[in-house]
């Protein structure tokens, strides 16, 4: 008998898609010469995708009777057939066909598209999952305690993945520093297989947390011709900001990029102790082409240096808006009486922090 031929009830089973019912025989009536019995109508095909995993036969039941039952095709588990439909079939067989190293074709395919164009059938990777959430973290700086919250959790299994299992911050910190360094790989390979030179600038950074962080970016052009900019360092500076410390960190970013002799130029802002270290990169013999362009002065800097000088020059009239702020924001009821002045002149107004320094900006031009 072939094994994948559709299988058939006999007489008194009538089964039509997830649904069938074990019945007495169909009453019979004479046939046309009036000798023997027919059957008023014929078996239907079976036709739920579970018989695929399950083949009916007849055995002896537990109660001595002989009866029909299901037997599973890889694990030979019997089960009963009856009229309340094939759900329990249906539930084994998602559990029995993966374990025997069988694909289940039972549930809609999902399908993915990939950067060139492929589509191939799409496939949970629990994994692939904890890369995204760490690189969705790192990308919009999210606490790294959101994996493993129940709301998120609520959102993405309702609404996206259903398979998807929570993700403690313990773990979450660990794929965090597996992603940086596989990133720092990726791009360490990548200049290493670009013959161009690498234009640098640096800052030293204040964190609201009182540390200070020295940045390293890099400016190159890529294979396609086209400028591209990477962070190649972000370190802390734990020590005072001395020319021989800032000149260290600067070195040990541009060794582990293994660059210190493509470096083309580096741009600081107008400090001393950046200036100053210029003559240890010179030293060194970090510059190319004599060293002509390789300290390069920050432009925004000077223009900020600009501004500053000439914002000294209405320095009375920015502290009156600033004291004007202050005894705003030091009342509710005084705010209240500001929101309705700005409302009834069709201005939306804002509720100012009186705790940070007040900086000359569109919104305080509003008073």
């Amino acid at each position: 008998m072939d094994p994948n031929r559709q299988p058939y009830f006999p007489d008194g089973l009538n089964m039509l898609n997830d649904e069938f019912d074990i019945s007495e025989p169909t009453h019979t009536q004479a046939g046309p010469s009036g000798s023997g019995v027919t059957p008023t109508s014929r078996p239907r095909k079976l036709t739920s995708d579970v018989w695929q995993c399950f083949n009916i036969v007849q055995m002896t039941l537990p109660n001595g009777a002989s009866g029909l039952r299901a037997k599973c095709k890889f694990c030979h588990k019997n089960y009963a057939t009856s009229t309340g439909g094939t759900g329990h079939l249906r539930r084994h067989m998602h559990k029995c066909m993966p374990a025997h190293g069988q694909v289940d074709t039972t549930t809609q395919t999902q399908l993915q598209r990939h950067p060139d164009g492929s589509v191939t059938s799409w496939q949970f990777d629990a994994m692939h999952a904890r890369e995204c959430l760490a690189r969705y973290i790192a990308q919009t700086d999210q606490p790294i305690s959101i994996g493993e919250s129940p709301f998120y959790k609520e959102l993405i299994t309702s609404v996206y993945n259903p398979q998807y299992e929570p993700v403690s911050r313990t773990t979450t910190g660990n794929d965090l520093i597996r992603l940086f360094e596989t990133e720092r790989d990726d791009l360490v390979a990548e200049i290493q297989h670009l013959s161009v030179s690498v234009a640098l600038t640096s800052d030293i950074w204040n964190a609201c947390s009182k540390q200070d962080y020295l940045c390293v970016t890099g400016n190159y052009l890529d294979s396609d011709w086209r400028i591209t900019k990477r962070i190649f360092g972000f370190r802390p500076m734990d020590f005072t900001h001395t020319v021989e410390n800032i000149f260290n960190v600067i070195m040990e970013v541009l060794e582990t990029y293994e660059i210190t002799h493509r470096i083309l130029s580096i741009t600081f802002d107008n400090a001393s102790a950046n200036t100053s270290s210029i003559a240890l990169f010179v030293a060194r013999n970090i510059p190319q082409d004599g060293g002509y362009f390789f300290h390069q002065r920050c432009a925004c800097h000077i223009i900020n240096l600009v501004v500053q000088a000439g914002l000294k020059q209405v320095s009375d009239q920015i502290d009156r808006i600033r004291d004007a702020i202050s005894w705003i924001c030091s009342s509710n009821p005084r705010f209240s009486k500001f929101k309705r002045h700005c409302k009834l002149n069709g201005l939306k107004p804002r509720r100012f922090q009186t705790d940070m320094p007040v900086r000359w900006n569109s919104t305080y031009l509003m008073l």
